[in-house]
């Protein structure tokens, strides 16, 4: 049996380091909802589309404009 090569797809990009396990979990449940039993990853998504494996931005995005923010906001309060 012969397999169709499949090349890699970005589905995040600029993951902070503290969010890649959040959107591993986020890609393998979607597996686990969606994939068919013994069905390859990449057979699901050629079956389901790319998009239903794509993590909402707020999953994985940075905290640090959040971190900027308080920073400043300690600056100006300061004693």
């Amino acid at each position: 049996m012969r397999y169709k090569t499949n090349t890699s797809k970005v589905i995040a990009e600029n993951v902070a380091r503290e969010k890649v396990f959040a959107v591993l979990e986020f890609v393998l449940e979607k597996y686990r909802q969606l994939g068919e039993p013994h069905e390859r990853l990449c057979k699901t998504i050629d079956r389901v589309g790319l998009e239903q494996f794509i993590p909402p931005e707020d999953l994985y995005a940075s905290d640090a404009a959040a971190a900027v923010d308080g920073d400043f906001a300690n600056f100006l309060f300061q004693d």
